[in-house]
């Protein structure tokens, strides 16, 4: 084998491992972003739907006997069982207040915003005034990533409102 051969072969090894590295580089990037998306979202569920026994705020809304309140940072209802919830949100936490027991919701919430709103039997829909006329719901969270890029989230329910 002569010297030029030997530097080929080095060369065509070093290209082959210089596009192996990109490949990793690039695997690595890919996987802490997807973790960091898999985090916002996994936050923006527990937030709405809960996790386990633990009920989300448009789960608790949908579930609610009544609306007590129409604040438009914080969620207050009955249960069905006729005890009072309260969602609230304190230093980028989304807290659950119940039975005089606060259970941290979600973490990373830097907003939440809830509106409430009338259904009439005609269809027509207009911004509730009144705790108990309110027949849905709608809320806004926006989350926080590691990286401090924010996200938002929107979704909505009806509210049942049957002790009223």
């Amino acid at each position: 084998m002569t010297l030029v051969e030997l530097v080929m072969g080095l060369v065509i090894i070093a290209v082959i491992a210089g596009i192996i590295t990109g490949l990793f580089k690039a695997g690595i990037k890919s996987f802490h972003y997807t973790l960091r998306q898999t985090l916002v979202l996994a936050n923006a569920r527990k937030a709405f739907d809960g996790d386990g026994s633990a009920h989300g705020l448009l789960w608790q809304a949908r579930e609610a006997g009544s609306v007590n309140t129409l604040g438009a940072s914080t969620l207050h209802v009955d249960s069905p069982q006729g005890f009072p919830v309260q969602y609230t949100l304190s230093d980028g936490v989304l807290w659950n207040i119940q039975r005089g027991d606060q259970t941290e919701q979600a973490k990373a919430v830097t907003a939440m915003q809830t509106k409430y709103y009338h259904m009439s039997d005609q269809g027509i829909i207009t911004e509730s005034v009144d705790a108990s006329s309110a027949t849905l719901i709608t809320v806004f969270l926006q989350m926080e990533a590691p990286r401090k890029k924010s996200y938002s989230f929107f979704s909505g329910g009806q509210l049942r409102n049957y002790f009223q």
